[in-house]
């Protein structure tokens, strides 16, 4: 195939591939994968509303889940945009405008992540998380034109 001539392409399709793959690793014991990150959130966030209101003794309803809460379904563009970004690269088109926001999401994402975190955030990174901000900075790279792009002899390149 053609289409994976080019590095940014294999970025795109590194990004997809890391979806999948464990972001979060607690103790080494519980893994969790970037698709099942806003489920969990989501749950315990409920877990968390329920136990606020079990302990309010005022009687007052609770504020709700947050809207942090919400927003990290947004991870989900993550895998779309780079799809998105190999549709587009495979029929021809400007692909500069996708491929920003694909490698700008991530990059966000995990920026955020290390503010709220700090350093500790380092340490429940599991492989796919590393993938992912390493494929979303090498797209960033070669889209923004800051490493130029050429052809490679990877898979089907003739």
């Amino acid at each position: 195939m053609k289409l994976f001539a080019k590095v940014e392409n294999i970025c795109a399709a590194a990004l997809i591939l890391a979806f999948f793959l464990p972001w979060v690793s607690i103790g080494g014991l519980f893994t969790i994968p970037g698709y099942k990150i806003p489920d969990i959130v989501q749950a315990l966030s409920g877990l968390g509303s329920s136990l606020a209101e079990m302990g309010n003794e005022t009687g007052q309803a609770s504020q709700g889940t947050p809207a942090v809460t919400y927003a990290i379904y947004g991870l989900y563009l993550i895998p779309l945009l780079a799809v998105y970004f190999l549709v587009r690269a495979g029929t021809g088109k400007s692909t500069k405008g996708v491929g920003l926001a694909a490698g700008l999401l991530p990059v966000a994402a995990f920026a955020f992540v290390f503010l709220k975190g700090g350093m500790g955030a380092l340490k429940v990174l599991g492989f796919g998380a590393f993938l992912t901000i390493a494929s979303a900075i090498g797209l960033l790279l070669y889209v923004t034109g800051v490493v130029k792009a050429r052809e490679t002899a990877g898979v089907g390149a003739q």
